[in-house]
């Protein structure tokens, strides 16, 4: 028993050290005592074991409590946490799916733009193309409007002077000679208008006396005809004249009376029929069905007055392909401008146009025949 006590003295000496200075005078009055002393350290180590044994219980009673009552939700949160595992695996796969699409769409776009980029800058060539063919051709309408101008002034004042040798008259010769919107009665009106003019330029007569016109009085066609060409010469006199210049026979019978007048009419030219062309040339492009044979350009004779039928009939002869397997397009800025049927004119289609024929299946062929694509 004393080895014991002995033991747990030794224990306890440590702790005994660092006791609070408010039990020194009770460790004083125990220094005395051995044994007393022993229980006094006995006694505060019970009081502090009890202490530190009751704040474990509580926190064993505490922890346990969380055990028994916890144990149902952490295993209500685990079953809806191994449920959601699958839907989580199908959200992450249908994301990594999108962020492929995303990615896909994102090469798409920049290809697309780097297309519009491209188309953008062919637009705005064509545009700059375009605008100078437009203000070259509006510098030379506004040149003959200018000149057309000054040529109504010069009728106004009557071609007094030499007006064939000035720029307006050439300006009005290039447009009579040049213009593909001008009539060709109006081309042979002005050309006729610039001869006279010219005519009277080189006129060698400038005091011209007055001539009497006299009628045939059954005269002979020759001697009326020496008689008005010599009256004629009287006022006129010009290398022009000696050229151009003819008598154009008229003779009028009285319908009430035997009377038959003929006279002999000055002349710079004589209108005639021209013999009008039944068929034009339409210059035409066949894309073949079989891609390794490359486009063909063909020079198609046709009736004027046809149906794309009839284009399309002689282009296969030339071209060696069924006619009625053949679509014409008209190709405009390359994009097709419009598809024709067989039954449209060949009218429709103008020299500037590009026109372009595809070679399609029969059944095809035979579709574009009944309706416009």
């Amino acid at each position: 028993m004393a080895r014991a006590l002995l033991l747990l003295a030794l224990v306890a000496a440590p702790l005994h050290a660092a006791a609070s200075a408010s039990n020194s005078n009770s460790e004083v009055e125990a220094g005395a005592n051995p044994i007393r002393k022993v229980v006094t350290m006995l006694q505060t180590m019970q009081k502090k074991v009890e202490a530190e044994g009751k704040k474990e219980q509580d926190l064993y009673d505490k922890f346990m409590c969380y055990c028994k009552s916890n144990g149902g939700d952490l295993d209500g949160a685990i079953s809806a946490a191994e449920v959601k595992v699958p839907q989580l695996g199908s959200d992450i796969k249908a994301s990594e799916e999108k962020k492929t699409q995303t990615e896909e769409d994102l090469k798409q776009a920049q290809v697309d733009r780097t297309s519009a980029k491209a188309a953008i800058a062919s637009a705005t060539a064509i545009r700059e193309k375009e605008a100078a063919a437009y203000a070259a051709e509006k510098a030379e309408y506004s040149t003959n409007i200018a000149a057309l101008a000054k040529a109504v002034k010069a009728l106004e004042k009557g071609m007094s002077g030499s007006f064939l040798q000035t720029a307006t008259a050439q300006t009005l010769k290039k447009i009579a000679l040049g213009s593909e919107s001008m009539l060709d009665a109006d081309r042979q009106e002005l050309l006729a208008f610039l001869l006279d003019g010219l005519h009277e330029d080189l006129n060698r007569i400038r005091q011209k006396p007055y001539v009497e016109m006299t009628d045939s009085d059954g005269k002979a066609d020759h001697d009326v005809a020496t008689e008005a060409w010599e009256n004629y010469k009287k006022r006129n006199d010009s290398v022009i004249l000696d050229i151009f210049h003819g008598l154009l026979k008229s003779t009028v019978v009285c319908p009430e009376c035997p009377k038959v007048s003929v006279t002999f009419d000055p002349m710079c030219y004589l209108s005639l029929p021209l013999p009008v062309k039944k068929e034009r040339q339409i210059e035409v492009f066949l894309v073949y069905l079989d891609p390794s044979r490359p486009p063909t350009q063909f020079k198609v004779t046709s009736p004027k007055n046809g149906t794309m039928s009839d284009l399309c009939q002689e282009l296969g002869k030339l071209a060696g392909v069924p006619g009625s397997n053949l679509m014409v397009t008209d190709v405009y800025n390359h994009r097709f401008h419009k598809i024709y049927t067989m039954d449209d004119q060949l009218s429709h289609i103008l020299d500037r146009d590009d026109i372009f024929c595809y070679e399609t299946a029969p059944e095809i062929g035979r579709a574009s025949c009944r309706e416009r694509v």
